[in-house]
């Protein structure tokens, strides 16, 4: 039997990280200056924000919706693979409630897997 690891950006490894760890990131959107970016896996693109925080720059983040789950989950379930979906909880962090409801759907699905 064969898994696959998939949690969103909000663990803030390093590409090579996810690489080294064969896990799946599925980014957060982080909305700056009026445009939606990717969450960051590459440290350029890090220090580059964290640069334009330094200077006054105001950033905020939006929960991945079920269809951005479904697109990271689908390739690995037709490959017939488990999933281990590892996404944050708080107050202000719904990646987990996003997810939640993509868990039945594909529970009846592939029911008779373990």
């Amino acid at each position: 039997m064969s898994f696959q690891i998939i949690t969103d950006s909000c663990c803030d490894f390093t590409a090579e990280q996810y690489r080294q760890m064969d896990v799946v990131s599925v980014p957060l959107a982080v909305m700056w200056n009026g445009e939606s970016h990717s969450h960051f896996s590459d440290e350029e693109s890090l220090r580059d924000f964290y640069e334009q925080m330094r200077q006054g720059l105001t950033a905020t983040t939006s929960a991945l919706n079920p269809a951005d789950w479904a697109a990271a989950m689908e390739p690995f379930l037709r490959e017939g693979r488990d999933l281990l979906i590892l996404a944050k909880k708080e107050k202000r962090v719904f990646t987990q409630d996003e997810t939640a409801p993509r868990g039945p759907q594909y529970y009846q699905r592939e029911k008779n897997r373990k």
